[in-house]
């Protein structure tokens, strides 16, 4: 599994509880918080993969923590919860650096559906990473020349590397 650290930031205490014992059930780390405080508290203390976030809290809106956390270089996918949703909000979280958007009231079916997207994206992050950081340690298996028919071969060889 991917992702194994999550933070419930939800100002609803039955809500917060609901999602904190659903995520628990399926063997995630789950810690929580009820105002935008609280939750940079927790992600300054800790590194999280995932943040499910109401968008309306108490002491503001999580927009403002969606762009605090674009500045770091580490930060947790985030998923913006609202039971007041609308086109204009849903375009601000995802320009904002929303991974998903889910309108409340939702089933746990759809919860999983999310937490799916984000762990086959982690997977993909990760494999990224991984063949990057391989491609720089090949660097004593490169082509040597630069003739007409090398540079072709070049070419060729990434055209090839993008296929099955």
């Amino acid at each position: 599994m991917p992702i194994e650290k999550i933070v419930v930031l939800e100002d609803e205490k039955p809500m917060r509880r609901y999602l904190e014992d659903a995520l628990r059930g399926q063997r995630y780390s789950v810690s929580s918080a009820s105002t935008l405080a609280e939750a940079r508290t927790l992600l300054a203390k800790d590194s999280f993969d995932l943040l499910l976030s109401d968008m309306r809290l108490p002491d503001g809106q999580s927009v403002e923590l969606l762009k605090e956390l674009q500045q770091r270089p580490q930060k947790p996918l985030i998923v913006v919860m609202t039971g007041y949703a609308s086109v204009e909000s849903a375009v601000e979280c995802m320009r904002s650096g929303a991974f998903d958007y889910l309108i409340k009231p939702f089933s746990l079916d759809q919860l999983e559906i999310v937490l799916k997207k984000v762990e086959e994206f982690t997977q993909l992050l990760k494999v990224n990473q991984f063949l990057s950081h391989e491609e720089d340690t090949l660097g004593g298996c490169e082509l040597l020349g630069h003739s007409p028919c090398m540079e072709q071969l070049r070419q060729l060889i990434r055209k090839v590397a993008r296929t099955e």
